[in-house]
């Protein structure tokens, strides 16, 4: 009977995040990707988010969103106009943003985000933001060494209650 718990301990997955792809975004769902969360969600497997994935209709310049929905409940969107190259790439970063929510090192507040304990306001330009420097870091692929590529934009923006990737070419800046 021992041997039978300690299989069954073995074989419980330590890295249980939940990736929810809906039927129009499933094929982002890599063996690929599934190695990039395992490395980056790396809590115990009852304290994992919940990352639901579907494409919304964004604002032209904006390629992903990360939302918090509620404890443990997170929303990834993808902007269904820009290629699929773009968005899986695009998928990695927001992917980062959510493990920063979930370990509340990123939280956004009224008057701006307060990131490991300091406050940033709204108006911080994007590419200086330490959580989207943060995640550009750990999604980096061979395409974002590009300077025109999104993650690598210098626009200021005001994403209010979420984090954006942002293509650059697309929007100037906003006040």
């Amino acid at each position: 009977m021992r041997i039978l718990i300690v299989l069954l301990l073995l074989n419980i997955q330590i890295q249980a995040q939940e990736l929810r792809f809906s039927y129009k975004t499933i094929q982002y769902n890599t063996v690929e990707l599934k190695a990039f969360t395992d490395t980056i969600f790396n809590q115990p497997p009852w304290i994992q988010p919940i990352v639901h994935i579907d494409y919304s209709p964004l604002y032209p310049g904006i390629v992903g969103l990360t939302r918090k929905l509620g404890p443990n409940q997170y929303m990834v969107d993808l902007n269904p106009i820009h290629p699929p190259h773009l968005l899986e790439e695009t998928l990695r970063h927001e992917l980062i943003h959510v493990r920063q929510f979930h370990l509340k090192e990123l939280q956004t507040l009224p008057i701006g985000f307060l990131w490991k304990g300091k406050l940033f306001p709204f108006q911080t330009p994007y590419k200086t933001r330490p959580w989207e420097v943060e995640a550009r870091h750990l999604s980096r692929s061979g395409s974002s060494e590009n300077p025109a590529h999104p993650h690598n934009n210098t626009n200021n923006i005001n994403t209010d209650k979420c984090s954006a990737t942002i293509f650059p070419n697309k929007i100037g800046k906003t006040p």
